[in-house]
């Protein structure tokens, strides 16, 4: 629990954002594993969104997209 909240409680809102086209959800095996992960990504609108928000509250620019991509994403076991 590192957010601070449980599995489940992120769960419901990645599906709400998945549902509404914020994120898309990947399905894969990780890089040395057996087990299938899933992680969550972004989608053009979601970014879009992302930027109108840093604007708006007038946060940094994102890390660049190497970095950006590992932080967008959110990866937990089946």
């Amino acid at each position: 629990m590192a957010l601070g909240a449980t599995q489940g409680a992120v769960s419901k809102v990645l599906q709400r954002l998945e549902s509404v086209g914020i994120v898309r959800r990947e399905r894969r095996r990780a890089r040395g594993r057996f087990r299938r992960i899933q992680s969550f990504h972004l989608t053009p609108s979601g970014e879009a969104l992302a930027r109108e928000i840093r604007e708006r509250f007038g946060l940094p620019r994102a890390p660049s997209p190497a970095v950006q991509q590992s932080r967008n994403a959110v990866i937990w076991r089946d």
